[in-house]
């Protein structure tokens, strides 16, 4: 184990100290040294003469306070405006260290160079925690017992770096309730991937029956068409061979006219102008009369006779297909009086022929029958031939399926959300996992401090009960306990002490305790406590100090005690500092604060 040993105070302008003191702790060597006052300047006794201050003045330089939490200009020499520096030198496993502090700028200094706080305890080894229940038992202090149970609890869990594992357990809580909020967020998406799934999956079917009523649809139309088509191709048929007939009836016609119109061509000229434009007029007429038939139908509706849009406002497409009605009428009617002009010409014509050629009326007529047969016939076989091509087209157009690619589209979209919903589920369940895992160290790491702490306790209690027969008070027993639990039933976190006196069979807490004896048992709390923390603190210190522990202890509890501490002083040098005046042939050294009009000096019997 790492050993500490504390070889020299030097004090310069500290508090009674005037000029510069030095204290060689490493010429007294071990066991008890005694240490008693002198005042000459003020008539109380031997108080006040300096003892604590050497002491406060050792505290102040390790770590910037004194016993009394005093710090900066407090520490000035008294009724002066010097500057207060103190050196304290010491050994440990890397050698030889100074640790300088003055007032002057709150200057620190280790080895010569400016430093910090955290510097020095790392180099020391021990800090403003745990010095004064270590090494140095101050004057007026409250010792190990009088603390409250939550402040004698928190140097132990300094002691033992058991503050650690609550860190570690709120660490272990935050991160639980991130993974309770990310399994909120993941249950709360994979409930809507779930919902996106079902309304997929509905999707799909909806698809699908549209996809089979469109086949059956294709196939009643196909069969339809089918039919249709046959007829047509039929009717064809029969319009070819009719007009075969017609076009036989119409070369004799025309054969035996021939030589008749050869003697009255320019009249047959005339009149085939005439047939051409009738022809004509009656094709606009028809025309005429289609658009109107049309508008009149589109009049009824909603839709706009001008560009065939859908409309909102009727009044205004009703004035449209009103006017639209009456130009069509218009249109029909000059049509029709064209038509009727024509006529008239080819029937003066007519008349004109025949009296020129009565004997070719028959041919004549049987002629012009004959062609119109045909052109009839040619117009009905081109309006079959294109019901053909329309029927044909559409039977190409409804060959694919138009469901097919969204089938397929929206089952992809399936597969993706099942792979995205197994994933969530993983993940899920990961998380689950490790929520439980680390939810589980929430209260690990508590009872990983807890058990710890109950270590520290029965070592504490151990050496309490060594201790106790030592100075007088065998068969006394002190306990420790961790309190959790209020009166009111709230909770709470303490160290309680308990005090069990020989002959009585039931163990008094100590704030309840108030025999005599306090004072012994308060010295015995602050050195069991001060090994214990010493040993847990990783070093082996060759000093302990304490300063005035007898106020209201019996002759007898002091023979006592300095007898326990020459016996423990065999391996490490310990002072007794006391303003009483103590008789013992075994102390080490008696060393002599005298104080008088120059300030405090420091002398050795």
């Amino acid at each position: 184990m790492p050993r500490l040993e504390f070889c020299t105070i030097k004090i310069r302008d500290f508090k009674e100290y005037r000029g510069q003191h030095v204290l060689e702790l490493s010429e007294l060597g071990f066991g008890l040294q005694y240490m008693r006052g002198e005042n000459k300047v003020d008539a109380i006794g031997s108080n006040g003469a300096g003892k604590s201050s050497i002491w406060d003045a050792f505290l102040w330089c390790l770590t910037g306070r004194t016993t009394r939490g005093m710090r900066g200009t407090d520490v000035r020499t008294w009724g002066g405006d010097e500057h207060a520096k103190v050196s304290v030198g010491f050994y440990n496993d890397e050698g030889w260290h100074w640790v300088k502090r003055s007032t002057e700028k709150n200057g620190l200094w280790l080895d010569g160079k400016l430093t910090s706080q955290d510097e020095i305890d790392r180099t020391v080894g021990l800090n403003i925690t745990n010095i004064p229940h270590t090494i140095l038992l101050g004057q007026k202090r409250e010792l190990f017992f009088d603390l409250q149970p939550s402040k004698k609890l928190e140097i132990l869990s300094e002691t033992l770096g058991l503050d650690i594992w609550d860190v570690r357990s709120e660490r272990a809580k935050k991160k639980a309730r991130k993974y309770e909020d990310k399994m909120l967020e993941v249950e709360g998406v994979l409930k809507q991937m779930t919902r996106d799934l079902e309304s997929l999956r509905e999707t799909l079917e909806d698809q699908q029956r549209m996809s089979r009523d469109w086949e059956q649809e294709r196939s009643q139309g196909a069969e339809a068409r089918d039919k249709t088509l046959k007829g047509l191709k039929k009717s064809r048929e029969t319009a070819v061979t009719e007009m075969g007939t017609h076009d036989l009836a119409y070369d004799g016609s025309e054969t035996e006219l021939r030589a008749v119109r050869r003697d009255i061509l320019k009249k047959q000229e005339d009149m085939d102008a005439i047939l051409d434009r009738l022809s004509k007029a009656r094709a606009k007429r028809d025309a005429a009369r289609a658009d109107l038939e049309r508008l009149k139908e589109l009049a009824s509706s909603d839709t706009c006779p001008t560009c065939g849009q859908k409309v909102a406002d009727k009044t205004k497409h009703a004035a449209h297909a009103k006017a639209a009605l009456k130009d069509a009428k218009h249109k029909a009617a000059i049509a029709s009086d064209r038509v009727i002009v024509r006529e008239t010409e080819k029937e003066l014509l007519r008349d004109v022929i025949v009296r020129m050629r009565d004997s070719e009326k028959d041919f004549a007529n049987k002629s012009d029958d004959a062609k119109d047969k045909l052109d009839h016939l040619k117009a009905h076989i081109a309006d079959i031939d294109k019901q053909i091509a329309v029927l044909k087209a559409k039977d190409r157009s409804e060959e694919t399926n138009p469901y097919e690619e969204t089938i397929r589209k929206t089952r992809t979209l399936i597969k993706n959300a099942k792979t995205g919903i197994n994933e969530a589920k993983d993940l899920l369940a990961i998380m689950s996992r490790r929520h439980v895992r680390t939810k589980y160290w929430v209260d690990g790491f508590k009872q990983v401090r807890l058990y710890l702490l109950q270590e520290l306790l029965m070592e504490l209690q151990e050496v309490t009960q060594n201790i106790l027969p030592d100075v007088g008070l065998a068969g006394w027993i002190v306990e420790y306990d961790i309190e959790r639990e209020k009166k009111d039933g709230s909770l709470s976190t303490g160290l309680s002490v308990k005090i069990m006196k020989p002959g009585t069979d039931k163990a008094i807490k100590w704030e309840a305790w108030s025999g005599g004896e306090n004072q012994r048992l308060l010295i015995v709390g602050a050195l069991a406590l001060s090994e214990v923390l010493v040993r847990h603190a990783g070093i082996e210190c060759d000093l302990l100090v304490l300063d005035e522990p007898t106020r209201h202890m019996s002759r007898e509890g002091v023979s006592d005690l300095v007898e326990h501490l020459i016996e423990i002083g065999r391996e490490k040098q310990i002072w007794y500092c006391d303003h009483q005046v103590v008789e013992s042939n075994r102390f080490a050294n008696v060393v002599t604060i005298t104080k008088d009009g120059h300030g405090s000096q420091i002398s050795i019997a």
